[in-house]
């Protein structure tokens, strides 16, 4: 196994202001011991099959909120490559939360069977990861766990927009013109996580090359061939040390004051910065990083860190993009024309060229939209559809996992039923009348519900831990982005569980702002009696304001809106069910709250 080695972040100083920003930084991240470190050795067999480009080294960073989405990048770049084995990913987190995140990266694993859901053998690989040493996935490629300290990074990070609210942030006129700096974008864009790709060269000391990659992509062709041909020394420049692909936009599109960069450049370099010359997109680089280190090039970074920290009001707008292609200029290597499809984000599918999509290796998400996002959504889609729809959810179908509706492939909060290390309540939906989320499986015939006798299911494919329905008058939804409604009285949604939960709560969206919810109850059926009766369970019934996060908002948005059951008791029981819905009142889906201290993992 390997150790962990922790820098002191005592406070520092000194004269020189650039030079407590150097020594800061290096001292705050965690860096791995090159005695510890060293990758497995390949046996013979697997050495031939990689060939003369080796493993292919993927290196990706995750905080809580991300670590979700490498699911589809890893699952997809194994998928299309001819020899798995030959991929090794090295997830990048924050230290400060590294145990949850590792929970939520076990979950995400077992959740796209990459590896064995067995509780014991999660907890050996989550004891592997821990460490930072690579286990093998099912399918063949491996992955490691590196934790890094992220405050000091944290503190000099700066993207202007981050701190504004409202309609300032629009009529400042340094935010004018290209995508303007919209605040949840740019507090999306200074999370350190964003800035790891920066510090490959201390975080990753044993490898001498790398991919980074965004964690909003996916791979559809074999990664080997662009990583045996970038970068090769025969082709490039001895200063060359980054490849990447090209972008139409020339390098000055995020840059404030061309005449204040180029006066920076030329302090650094010793000649003008050409504005008009080519850009390239950093959420996919393939990095020489034993020429990163002999150029220094962190420490490039880090003066123009400082620099724009010390700017006012800034040197560029956005996060990475503006450094990379400054520390890059004059020393990257195109990658072929054709294999990168970006500005997914912005771009719906009807708009794109087929031709052009088959052929692309790379698809990028980039922008505000995100297949696995269906909460975020714009003003023009609020406006056009009356509700939140994935945007270009088609494109991620391939590597959704197993039973994921087709309608919301990431499906949130449904991960916890599959998970290893589970957290003390799993959030657990959404539910809508119609549709089989994972874990809970619809059945449109509510008495075949009631009178069947239902098993676990044993499959990893197919894990069912329990079963819902509805009463005859529910109207239900074409989809599970929809609204749905009782048309009669005395409407309910009915569980029946494998065997007997505990109940939390219970959370109801609402459709709108105008459509507030209230009077819905949730009862537990006693089966320890002979009658058999139903009685409420939750002693607590709150109009709370909604979360756009907790499945379609449509445009409700965080109105207080949403109903909120809470303080259920202690009951352990296999039947409840929902009661009390307003006739003719249009509902999102249902969230529940289901305590883990009791719930099977096999």
């Amino acid at each position: 196994s390997s150790r962990l080695k922790h820098g002191s972040s005592m406070p520092l100083r000194t004269q020189s202001r650039n030079a407590a920003i150097v020594v800061l930084f290096s001292a705050a991240f965690v860096t791995v011991t090159s005695s510890g470190n060293q990758h497995e050795s390949l046996s013979s067999p697997l050495a031939d099959a990689c060939g003369d480009g080796g493993i292919v080294e993927v290196a990706l960073a995750a905080d809580e909120n991300a670590v979700d989405v490498a699911g589809p990048l890893i699952r997809s770049a194994q998928t299309n490559t001819v020899h798995p084995e030959c991929l090794r990913f090295h997830v990048l987190i924050p230290q400060s939360a590294a145990t949850e995140i590792m929970k939520k990266f076990m979950r995400m694993l077992a959740f796209h069977r990459l590896m064995d859901f067995s509780p014991v053998e999660s907890l050996k690989v989550r004891d592997a990861l821990s460490v930072s040493r690579s286990m093998q996935l099912h399918g063949g490629s491996f992955v490691r766990v590196v934790p890094f300290e992220t405050a000091a990074l944290e503190q000099n990070i700066k993207v202007v927009g981050a701190t504004c609210r409202g309609k300032a942030c629009q009529d400042t006129a340094i935010c004018r013109g290209l995508e303007g700096c919209a605040p949840s974008r740019a507090r999306r864009l200074q999370k350190a996580t964003n800035f790891a790709r920066f510090f490959l060269a201390e975080l990753l000391p044993d490898l001498a090359k790398v991919v980074w990659v965004d964690c909003d992509v996916l791979v559809q062709k074999d990664l080997q061939p662009i990583w045996k041909s970038a970068l090769a020394s025969d082709m490039v420049a001895p200063t060359v040390f980054l490849a990447a692909f090209a972008e139409a936009s020339p390098l000055k599109r995020f840059y404030f004051s061309e005449k204040t960069i180029s006066s920076l450049w030329e302090v650094k370099h010793g000649m003008p910065l050409n504005f008009e010359g080519g850009s390239f997109n950093d959420g996919f680089i393939i990095v020489d990083l034993a020429k990163w280190r002999s150029l220094n090039v962190t420490d490039e970074v880090r003066w123009w860190i400082q620099q724009h920290k010390m700017t006012d009001p800034a040197l560029w707008k956005f996060g990475t993009q503006p450094i990379t292609l400054l520390i890059g200029s004059g020393r990257w290597q195109q990658l072929p024309a054709g294999l990168y499809l970006g500005d997914l984000g912005f771009r719906q599918f009807h708009e794109l060229d087929k031709g052009l999509l088959n052929k692309a290796a790379i698809l990028h998400f980039n922008g505000e939209h995100k297949p696995w996002l269906p909460a975020t959504v714009s003003d023009t889609n609020i406006k056009q559809h009356g509700m939140l729809a994935s945007w270009n959810s088609h494109l991620l179908e391939t590597y959704a996992a197993a039973n994921a509706p087709a309608e919301w492939l990431s499906a949130p909060g449904a991960r916890c039923l599959f998970d290893a290390a589970p957290a003390r309540v799993c959030h657990v939906g959404p539910l809508v009348p119609g549709t089989s989320t994972p874990g809970l499986h619809w059945h449109e015939s509510l008495e075949r519900l009631q009178n069947t006798s239902v098993e676990p299911t044993q499959s990893l494919e197919s894990i069912v831990v329990g079963h819902f329905s509805a009463s005859m008058h529910a109207q239900i939804p074409q989809s599970i982005l929809m609204p749905w409604q009782f048309s009669a009285p005395d409407g309910f949604v009915q569980l029946l569980f494998t065997r007997p939960r505990r109940l939390l709560g219970v959370y109801l969206q609402a459709v709108s702002a105008q459509q507030r919810i209230s009077g819905v109850q949730l009862q537990v059926r006693d089966e320890t009696g002979s009658k058999g009766q139903w009685s409420d369970a939750c002693h607590r019934h709150d109009l709370i304001a909604c979360d756009p996060h907790r499945g379609p908002s449509y445009s409700a948005s965080s109105a207080r809106a949403c109903w909120h059951l809470a303080d259920c008791g202690a009951l352990h029981a296999r039947q409840w069910r929902l009661v009390g819905w307003p006739v003719g009142q249009p509902f999102g889906g249902v969230w529940l709250e289901i305590a883990t201290d009791e719930m099977s993992t096999a």
